[in-house]
């Protein structure tokens, strides 16, 4: 009797797994599928983050251009400036106040855990390297999770939101309980991008930094 009950239990939790993947495969399909047909994304952004009690530390705003795969353009004018910028081979995050620029090879796991560079990935990067899952309607809005697979990343969690006329909201949770909202505007998906947003070469006088 208990060996039957095992085999029993067993074959119960193998079909539960199997459903688990199942769904989760299902829920990988949407999201691809909302992602698919988008080539380039280029607009404006605002960006607020807030500490685990909802209070706003910072707000910001700038603009954006996105290439698949691997390119990103994302200049944050206000209040303060600083562009990150990627041609698949480099990422270089500068700082016009601080006179400097970091430079890293794209390859990099914490350059390839960034919203921007996640966003202009290819569609089997999303399945390497995060567990997706559809979290269903909210206010006319199309909601996907994507967990890190890995527990080294900056975030814990991201959340796509989508609505008929594309992406409309990014919500990144980090690791100390805050949460990121970029809110993007004005978006034109799969016009030409300016190749030139996607060549960084440094200002003459600043300090290059190589990570």
């Amino acid at each position: 009797m208990k060996l039957k009950l095992s085999i029993s239990t067993l074959a119960l939790l193998w079909g539960f797994v199997i459903a688990l993947n199942s769904h989760a495969a299902d829920d990988l399909a949407r999201l691809q599928q909302r992602l698919e047909g988008v080539k380039t994304l280029q607009g404006n952004f605002t960006q607020v983050l807030r500490d685990d009690d909802g209070t706003v530390l910072e707000e910001s705003q700038g603009r954006f251009a996105l290439e698949r795969p691997g390119k990103f353009y994302w200049h944050t004018l206000e209040p303060f400036e600083q562009m990150l910028v990627s041609d698949q081979k480099y990422l270089w995050l500068y700082d016009p106040d601080l006179e400097q620029v970091t430079q890293r090879a794209y390859d990099q796991e914490q350059v390839r855990a960034t919203p921007a560079a996640i966003l202009s990935d290819d569609l089997q990067g999303l399945s390497d390297n995060f567990a997706v899952r559809h979290q269903g309607e909210d206010n006319g809005r199309t909601l996907f999770t994507l967990t890190p697979r890995t527990h080294d990343d900056m975030f814990n969690e991201l959340t796509l939101a989508f609505t008929d006329q594309g992406l409309v909201e990014i919500h990144v949770h980090d690791n100390l309980g805050q949460q990121t909202v970029f809110a993007l505007l004005n978006v034109r998906r799969n016009q030409s991008v300016d190749q030139k947003l996607f060549q960084f070469v440094p200002p003459k006088g600043v300090d290059v930094l190589v990570d």
